[in-house]
């Protein structure tokens, strides 16, 4: 990784955080300009395109590299992520918001249902447990052993990692919000995460035509090249993301595995996704980022 810079996120993070409490971000990360859509491959109309979401403190760019149509598919299901499945772990922290703050969707408040009266009932945050959800693959991607698909990897694996220890347990006739998740939303992310990170630190060439449908549609069969593993090495960074090259035998068939750990302060699961560009591309001898 690059010189670190460190964020002071809260003194709540507590005994779940290695080290004295601080995390670290990349330092001035290399953000290429591309001049061209990574997902569609268009050049009019281009945005810039954070690899990691800002909102999860995604500070690394890749410059022009989005349509306008392509970013508008990419922010709903990043949004419905943030907005909901992350929603009171980012309010908890104090990661960073373009609206919350300013709208007052971030109160300091959960909504709670007292079940005898039907009234709802605001607490302070903290006065309940404050978890990250994650869903996920709980195998490799199939690509790299060449399985068959059956009825496994179809299913997925639920991840929660409490990030608080609440000093006292809401009463059992306050029922909390439920928290909504869709298991595409995170594995979509991951794979853009992944495509783009694999753009922004091995190739800026690099193209996969099969993982940026999936990001912009959807309704795929990820397990051909998203897979992951529960737990990965805790460190003290915010999120970390490596490359692996990858040449098949017998062959000049090469292929990138990007490993993304999301909050890998936590442990939280450690997705694979298998890269297979369209075109050749150049591997150089880099670290993740």
């Amino acid at each position: 990784m690059s010189v670190k810079g460190p964020i002071k996120i809260s003194g709540r993070l507590g005994r779940n955080i290695p080290g004295d409490g601080t995390i670290y971000l990349p330092d001035n990360p290399r953000s290429p300009t591309v001049n061209e859509c990574v997902y569609c491959g268009s050049s009019r109309d281009l945005t810039d395109e954070h690899t990691i979401p800002y909102a999860i403190f995604g500070v690394a760019l890749l410059k022009k590299a989005s349509c306008r149509a392509c970013a508008v598919k990419t922010q709903q299901f990043e949004q419905r992520l943030l907005r909901d499945t992350f929603k009171l772990t980012r309010e908890y922290l104090q990661f960073p918001s373009r609206k919350a703050r300013k709208n007052g969707s971030w109160s300091g408040k959960r909504t709670l249902i007292n079940s005898l009266t039907g009234e709802k009932v605001y607490l302070p945050i903290e006065e309940g447990v404050v978890g990250l959800l994650l869903v996920y693959p709980d195998y490799p991607p199939r690509a790299l052993s060449v399985e068959d698909l059956d009825d496994r990897h179809k299913t997925r694996s639920v991840s929660f990692v409490a990030i608080n220890s609440p000093a006292s347990v809401i009463p059992a006739h306050l029922e909390d919000n439920w928290v909504t998740f869709n298991s595409e939303d995170i594995e979509r992310c991951i794979a853009k995460i992944a495509l783009c990170e694999a753009i922004r630190s091995v190739d800026v060439s690099i193209r996969d035509s099969k993982i940026s449908n999936y990001i912009l549609e959807g309704k795929s069969d990820t397990s051909e090249f998203i897979g992951a593993s529960p737990r990965h090495k805790i460190t003290d960074d915010m999120h970390w993301v490596s490359h692996q090259k990858l040449v098949r035998r017998g062959s000049d068939e090469t292929a990138i595995l990007t490993t993304v750990n999301l909050f890998n302060w936590l442990p939280t699961p450690s997705y694979q996704v298998l890269i297979r560009p369209d075109s050749d591309f150049q591997f150089p001898q880099c670290e993740g980022e």
